[in-house]
């Protein structure tokens, strides 16, 4: 279907973009033409990790593993860094604080 399509079938009001429904909107709330308004999102749009972290219906498997590889590359270096300073268990997988000389 196109948008003309369904603007002939009943289905749509007008066609055009977001300033157009914005237009249809302060016309219809009886808002001025000219009087600015501000709009605001909602559902604010989950990061990589948000989505990762709290997986419910509207995260799938794909947004999930995109986060967990998001964060295993920030990780990454991290990891790199405390096995380069021999502060990283590899049996444990936990980072130690590196031995420090006493200062006199």
């Amino acid at each position: 279907w196109s948008g003309r399509d369904a603007l002939e079938l009943g289905l749509v009001d007008d066609l055009g973009g977001l300033n157009r429904a914005l237009e249809l909107a302060q016309e219809a709330a009886g808002i001025a033409a000219d009087e600015p308004v501000r709009v605001k999102l909602f559902p604010k749009k989950k990061s990589r990790l948000e989505a990762f972290l709290n997986e419910g219906p509207s995260s799938s498997h794909e947004q999930v593993f995109q986060a967990l590889g998001s964060v295993l590359v920030k990780v990454r270096p991290v990891v790199r860094a405390a096995e380069t300073l021999g502060i990283l268990d590899d049996r444990t997988q936990t980072l130690s604080m590196p031995p420090v000389e006493p200062v006199r």
